[in-house]
């Protein structure tokens, strides 16, 4: 999911990898508001919690 979002808005918007990223839990959690199925639902959070372990490694690694 998250590839073919970033796909696609690189392609036909004028910004870069980083800016896209920086926003996409911010509109993950926005979607799951909608009324999406819940695999879509299942889906967004499995990004976001991707995301988030990612974060926390990254954060980790930085403090040794």
């Amino acid at each position: 999911m998250r590839s073919a979002y970033l796909k696609r808005y690189i392609q036909k918007a004028n910004c870069s990898v980083s800016d896209i990223q920086q926003w996409e839990v911010p509109v993950a959690v926005a979607r799951l508001i909608e009324e999406l199925s819940i695999s879509e639902k299942e889906s967004i959070v499995g990004l976001i919690r991707a995301k988030q372990s990612y974060t926390k490694k990254v954060v980790a690694s930085n403090l040794k």
